[in-house]
Formats: structure tokens, sequence, C-alpha cells
């Protein structure tokens, strides 16, 4: 690759640039949740320790991203 490819390449913008991802997953899993319990109880019943730890993580972090988002 050379400079002005690298140059087109980093400048190139894509719609999923504009998704965040924490705050997607979150979205995801609070529909399940909400939409249907049963699905959600056994997706989550067997979830490690670390695993539980990862989901708060991911709460966290989007909650974080949307305060950003509505500061800015």
């Amino acid at each position: 690759i050379d400079d002005e490819e690298l140059d087109e390449e980093l400048a190139f913008e894509s719609p999923l640039d504009k998704i965040d991802p924490y705050v997607y997953f979150e979205g995801v899993v609070k529909s399940i949740q909400n939409g249907n319990p049963a699905v959600y109880n056994v997706v989550t019943q067997n979830l490690t320790p670390e695993k539980q730890t990862l989901f708060i993580q991911i709460s966290k972090k989007a909650e974080e991203a949307r305060a950003k988002a509505t500061s800015s």
C-alpha cells in the first residue's frame, strides 16, 4: 500500500463508525430482557462470575458513551 492508498483508507468513514458497540449491545440485551424474559433468563442464568462482571462493565461503558454523547 502506498501513501495515497493509506490516506484514502484512513479517511474512509463507515456508517458503522457512528454506532457505539457498548450502547448497541446493551440495547439488544435490554430488548431481550424486556421482550422475552424467559430467553434472557436462559441466556444469563449460567454466566460465570467473570462474564457477569463483563456484563456490568459493558453497561458502565454504555452509560459513559451515552453521557459523552449528550454532553457533546
